[in-house]
């Protein structure tokens, strides 16, 4: 389990892992959590501030309770921790039906010395489209190589697989290939960055979607 720490003067944090990923379907309440302990000697009033990085158009985020349009946490509901105490953070994504992917981070810092950040929760979401008629276990061997990449990619298991799309973390579409067996198809004009690729069958179906990554 990764750890991060940040420090300033007698206060600290840990947190369980500063890099967390969430999955799910389309209609679903994707959720994250991190535990958040204060290793210092002295109590903490831990408050957060939200950062939408990048999230498709119709998405919404929000923090444990908070509504999506808090992007901050009100310093009367600080989080009250004693020297040792843990809490758990969730992290929401709420897709309103659109597949896509996100990136959200959090500042962690005490309500007393706001300007210092203790520490920094680092958040993806995914949601995928399900094609209810192919069975779970007939996609699992379905995968995109290698990945990362930095210039093409093949497809292992690909027989069942028509179509090729490719959207931006948006939800954009910006590149289509026909399949073929044993096919290599080119990335290299794309950005750096996040993408997901979307496998079709022949009817149109969504078989799976998986997330690309291009360095």
């Amino acid at each position: 389990m990764l750890l991060s720490s940040a420090v300033f003067a007698q206060l600290s944090i840990d947190i369980s892992s500063p890099i967390i990923h969430g999955e799910g379907g389309v209609g679903d309440d994707i959720m994250v959590e991190v535990e958040v302990t204060n290793t210092s000697n002295r109590h903490l009033n831990l408050l957060w501030t939200r950062h939408e990085v990048a999230i498709p158009e119709m998405w919404k985020t929000h923090v444990g309770d908070f509504t999506s349009s808090t992007d901050f946490a009100p310093e009367e509901q600080a989080i009250h921790l004693t020297p040792g105490e843990s809490f758990m953070l969730q992290m929401h994504a709420k897709t309103f039906g659109q597949a896509g992917f996100a990136q959200v981070e959090l500042d962690l810092y005490d309500a007393e010395k706001q300007e210092h950040i203790l520490g920094v929760v680092k958040a993806t979401f995914e949601a995928a489209d399900v094609n209810t008629r192919s069975d779970a276990k007939s996609t699992e061997a379905i995968r995109i190589y290698p990945n990362p990449t930095s210039d093409y990619f093949r497809i292992y298991q690909s027989t069942a697989v028509s179509r090729i799309e490719i959207y931006n973390i948006v939800g954009k579409r910006i590149a289509a290939y026909p399949a073929s067996q044993d096919g290599q198809y080119d990335v290299i004009d794309l950005q750096n960055g996040m993408y997901l690729v979307r496998l079709i069958a022949a009817d149109k179906s969504v078989i799976k979607t998986v997330r690309l990554s291009k360095n």
